[in-house]
């Protein structure tokens, strides 16, 4: 009779506050015996947990007083976890896990913990039989140009050793702890496995007439007491570098820790790489996926996905680099905040890399000329993220760029087109030339332009490009704007005088390649106009001539019709100052009548309602355009006008929030230079104030007294720059999303309030972080996708079992569709909130061009379907469109602004043209109307409230 092995005996420690302890606990189950908290209670207090996370020697008593094989210990705090799996005979670290909690539902982040514990668990059963430190190499080079390769082999080497049962991978200075301990120990030697150090150290070597940069690696492994194996591995290319260290571990390292070390396969071990990448990933654990990215890497260069992958990766992190969400309130964006120093330099690292890897892809031609282009231009502007507040310490960055552009940019025009099928199908910077140029007239290290920048490019033009080279209007604003802004500036601004300007121009003129020729002379004919104030007739002819130049080099007119007409418009501009005005002719030619458009339609009539301010400092004063006041942001006028239930309208900037509860009269609810209002609804029975930045959700009676704020305390998930989003339920009930981080991990909770307690209760979370090197992103209806919630809007969807997209009574979350062909924007992709009207099972949606749409949900199909097909409907936020219902009336406003009778269906156009409306062009947004309670349908435009009033059709 065979007996079963005995379940290892493993004991919980901490977590006991925020229960995370008996909920892992529960989670393991029966697959290993649990010790009893009330045999722990005695021996285990605040001071020894803490000693517990650090000292394998105290691991180890405590281990032995609660008759445990293993620790698990927990530290939860309130944005994340620490969790710590230990065995109790070495008190060696099998396990060392932090993660971020915002985000994660608890009961999957519980149990992605429990299983990822009972597998370290599983793999000591039999006992730690090695245990192995791999410290970072260390880099012998001069410049920091390689040494992200410190960690990246070191974790080669610490990914191999995990994959051999009873291997041990700890931090340095717990391995010393424990080879010092042994020494001391009064059990048998033998009983205690050697601790095995793994040190290394390389050199970059220059790569012999532009080959591939080398490296030379020596490993050492020793015990305590000496070096038992050293290696050097002569110069390799650093594509190679990787396999040479795995058959170092191979052949010397996997034995010193035991005769049952498996042969690690190169290709298993990527393999093994790329999955923990992956899971790291889709967590949002993006520096740890990327470091093991990394890794894989050294053992397979040629994986061309992985490697564009940790480009677009780097690229997107890096454009928001502090993963501190919310920022703290008041922090700066500059050096005097370490918070953002730390972040600036991780990011300046990464963007290295980013390059780096591009210019592994370029130089080994292993992309499209298209995707090669929109893959780098995105890279270099990542630098972007911390630029606002970094910018004077990126001259070393602005230095590689620009070598960066001579030596690998400058090869894209080269590379193969992708097929006319791929093409189609890419979006994004894929013109080499223009956005070649716009990544050289983009400054890392400021906005001024300096005498290097005319040496690029005019390196670029004359020596670095090829001769058959088509155009970019980039260059030709820089030419016109040099022009015309250089006598302004000062010469300390700019860093270069007009002298070397004007050298620079006559290079490019110079120059036996045609368009270059055509630069040069169209800058200083743009030299000679906006700076010289010259107005010529032989200035006019060569404007022609340039013209005349550029129709004969051989590009495609049409597709570069812009360029063509940049060099056009000062043709047009001297004709009328030579011609039209006769500076150089006697006889004046006749005069054209001017063409005067017709006064745009408009059946409206607009009447100005004035609202006068009854409390506050500005008690007596009418409420004002030009009113301002503090916020997060700076300093706001009135942005927003909303019609709620019980007769109140409210108006509300990013610092302040006004009822009107009667006609004329304004209440300051709410004022706060930490505000930054996002939303405000109405249940009816109290106004909530939903804001950015930590704020939470303010709760308001008809009189505008704050009677509570609802935020982190009461289990509000945090926001950052996106939100909150509020919808009333009931009274004394609202939906709220909301989302925050790099990844915008959304959220949506229901919020309560009676009067005197308030709760909350997330109902659903975004675990899960887009993959956006896919495809088929679009199509994914898997709700556990981050989002940003923009807009919330009521709509029921009917049927035979009617049911919301967010249930509040079943606390269920459901993703709907439109039809294939407006997928991927559907339903709108910036607000406003009233660009939302749901009538009788339809859902009608205010359009940014001319129009306004339906959609029906099809039972059948899972899919909304368009019934008001409009063909200038378009979802995008050109102008903001907006709709209200009064009565029969569906209004909309928007570039035109129209009506709809949902009972006879009669359609009537308003407005043809925004220019017969008030204040036109004076604003960045666009009209919101609303079914005032107190003055009927309104239009709220740059903070002035009209009442409209619709005149008879003549």
């Amino acid at each position: 009779m065979t007996l079963a092995a005995a379940a290892p005996k493993l004991a919980v420690i901490g977590g006991e506050k925020s229960d995370w302890n008996d909920m892992l606990m529960a989670c393991m189950g029966d697959a290993v015996a649990l010790v009893e908290r009330e045999k722990l209670g005695g021996v285990i207090d605040e001071k020894v947990l803490q000693s517990l996370f650090e000292n394998p020697k105290d691991r180890s008593r405590i281990g032995g007083l609660a008759g445990a094989d293993f620790l698990v210990l927990l530290d939860a705090g309130e944005t994340q976890v620490r969790a710590v799996v230990c065995d109790t005979h070495l008190g060696v670290t099998l396990q060392d896990l932090t993660f971020s909690t915002r985000g994660l539902a608890r009961e999957e982040a519980i149990a992605a913990l429990a299983k990822q514990t009972l597998g370290t668990v599983g793999a000591f059963t039999g006992g730690v039989k090695s245990v192995v430190a791999v410290s970072d190499f260390v880099s012998r080079d001069l410049t920091f140009e390689y040494s992200y390769l410190q960690s990246d082999y070191a974790e080669v080497l610490r990914a191999a050793y995990r994959q051999n049962p009873g291997v041990a991978i700890v931090a340095m200075k717990e391995a010393q702890a424990i080879a010092a301990e042994r020494d001391l120990a009064v059990i048998e030697q033998q009983d205690r496995p050697v601790t095995v150090f793994i040190e290394g150290e390389y050199r970059s070597t220059l790569a012999p007439q532009g080959g591939e940069v080398g490296v030379e690696i020596t490993l050492r492994a020793r015990n305590s007491e000496k070096v038992i194996v050293e290696r050097k591995l002569a110069s390799m290319a650093l594509s190679q570098a990787g396999g040479g260290l795995m058959a170092v571990f191979t052949k010397d390292l996997a034995e010193m820790t035991g005769p049952a070390a498996a042969m690690i396969d190169q290709a298993a071990q990527y393999r093994l790489l790329i999955e923990r990448a992956d899971a790291f990933g889709s967590l949002g654990g993006f520096q740890r996926s990327t470091a093991l990215r990394e890794a894989a890497l050294l053992l397979k260069p040629d994986a061309d996905d992985q490697r564009i992958r940790l480009v677009r990766e780097y690229t997107r992190h890096n454009l928001q680099p502090y993963e501190s969400n919310p920022w703290p309130k008041g922090a700066n964006f500059d050096e005097s905040n370490p918070l953002w120093v730390a972040a600036s330099n991780q990011s300046v690292s990464d963007w290295k890399r980013s390059l780096q890897h591009c210019s592994y892809l370029i130089l080994n031609r292993r992309l499209s000329r298209e995707v090669a282009t929109d893959l780098t231009h995105n890279a270099i502007h990542s630098i972007c993220g911390v630029r606002s507040g970094s910018s004077n310490q990126l001259g070393e960055c602005e230095t590689l760029k620009k070598n960066f552009l001579r030596h690998v940019f400058s090869l894209v025009p080269s590379l193969d087109p992708a097929t006319p099928e791929v093409r189609h199908k890419l979006t994004g910077a894929l013109d080499a030339y223009h956005f070649l140029f716009e990544d050289a007239l983009f400054r890392c290290d400021g906005n001024f332009y300096r005498a290097d920048d005319l040496d690029l490019i005019a390196d670029l033009l004359l020596n670095r490009l090829p001769d058959s080279m088509w155009p970019s209007h980039q260059l030709n604003f820089f030419l016109r704007d040099t022009a015309t802004s250089l006598k302004a500036r000062r010469e300390a601004e700019t860093g270069f005088n007009e002298t070397e300007y004007l050298a620079f121009l006559d290079r490019l003129i110079a120059s036996d390649r045609p368009l270059v020729n055509v630069y040069g002379r169209y800058g200083k004919e743009c030299y000679r106009i906006y700076n010289k104030g010259e107005k010529s007739l032989a200035l006019l002819e060569e404007a022609r001539a340039i013209v005349v130049k550029a129709k004969t080099i051989g590009f495609d007119l049409h597709e570069y019709d812009y360029f063509m007409g940049q060099l056009k418009f000062e043709i047009g501009g001297l004709e009328y100052q030579v011609v039209t005005k006769n500076i150089h002719t006697v006889q004046e030619p006749p005069r054209k009548t001017p063409h005067v458009d017709p006064p745009a339609k408009s059946r409206i009539s607009l009447e100005p309602i004035a609202l006068t301010l009854v409390n506050s400092e500005n008690k007596g004063k009418p409420l004002a355009p030009d009113m301002r006041w503090s916020s997060h942001g700076g300093w706001f006028g009135v942005t927003h006008f909303r019609s709620l239930p019980d007769r109140l309208d409210v108006l509300w900037s990013h610092g302040a929030v006004f009822f009107v509860p009667r006609p004329g009269g304004v209440i300051a609810a709410l004022a706060d230079e930490k505000l930054s209002v996002a939303d405000v609804v109405g249940d009816g029975r109290y106004v909530w104030v939903g804001a950015f930045y930590g704020w939470g959700l303010s709760v308001l009676d008809r009189d505008g007294r704050e009677l509570t704020r609802i935020d982190k305390e009461d289990g509000l998930p945090p926001c950052g720059t996106y939100g909150l989003v509020v919808h009333p339920i009931e009274p004394g009930r609202v939906l709220v999303a909301g989302s925050f981080g790099n990844d915008n991990r959304g959220w949506i909770a229901i919020v309560s309030f009676n009067g005197h307690k308030s709760q909350v209760k997330v109902i659903h979370e975004a675990t899960k972080v887009w993959d956006y090197t896919l495809n088929d992103n679009n199509s994914n209806m898997d709700p556990h996708m981050t989002f940003v919630p923009q807009t919330v809007t009521e709509h029921v969807i009917p049927g035979p079992k009617p049911r919301r997209i967010v249930d509040p009574e079943s606390l269920k979350v459901w993703v709907y569709p439109v039809n294939e062909s407006y997928r991927s924007w559907f339903p709108r992709r910036e607000p406003p909130n009233d660009a939302f009207q749901s009538i009788d099972g339809m859902l009608w949606i205010a359009g940014s061009m001319d129009d306004f749409s339906s959609f029906r949900f099809n039972q059948k199909t899972g899919l909304f379907d368009r019934v008001r097909e409009r063909e200038r409907w378009h979802a995008g936020n050109a102008t903001s469109g907006s709709l209200a219902r009064v009565g029969d009336w569906l209004y909309y406003a928007g570039s035109k602004w129209r009506r709809l009778n949902l009972k006879t269906g009669q359609e009537e156009l308003l407005v043809e043209d925004l220019r017969a409306l008030p204040d036109y062009g004076k604003g960045g947004g666009g009209w919101h109307i609303a079914n005032s309670a107190h003055y009927g349908l309104v239009g709220f435009y740059e903070g002035k409230l009209y009442r409209v009033q619709i005149d008879k059709e003549k």
